[in-house]
């Protein structure tokens, strides 16, 4: 007739979080590389536009696509605490 009891261990459970929030900035710092290099391509098509330069409709329509598929793979990036501040700052950032 004994009992177990099941408790689990605070500071596993704060290493988990501090793994998950570790996760969480790696994705966003990714997210990050691909829009500055997107950034350089738009910079790039401006100065084409300046010199007058014809740039086809595409070129602006890729680019607004691949923009919007970093926005939305920040978006789904689950972020606790520093994380999530950080990820508020890029969502804001590009929008």
């Amino acid at each position: 007739m004994s009992k177990v009891i099941l408790m689990e261990d605070p500071a596993s459970k704060e290493l988990k979080k501090i793994q998950d929030n570790s996760v969480s900035c790696e994705a966003i710092a990714r997210v990050r590389v691909e829009v500055d290099k997107l950034s350089h391509k738009v910079v790039a098509v401006e100065g084409a536009v300046k010199r007058g330069t014809r740039v086809e409709d595409r070129e602006f329509v890729l680019l607004t696509e691949l923009f919007m598929i970093q926005l939305l793979t920040l978006d789904s990036i689950e972020a606790e605490g520093e994380a999530r501040t950080q990820r508020r700052k890029e969502v804001s950032k590009y929008i």
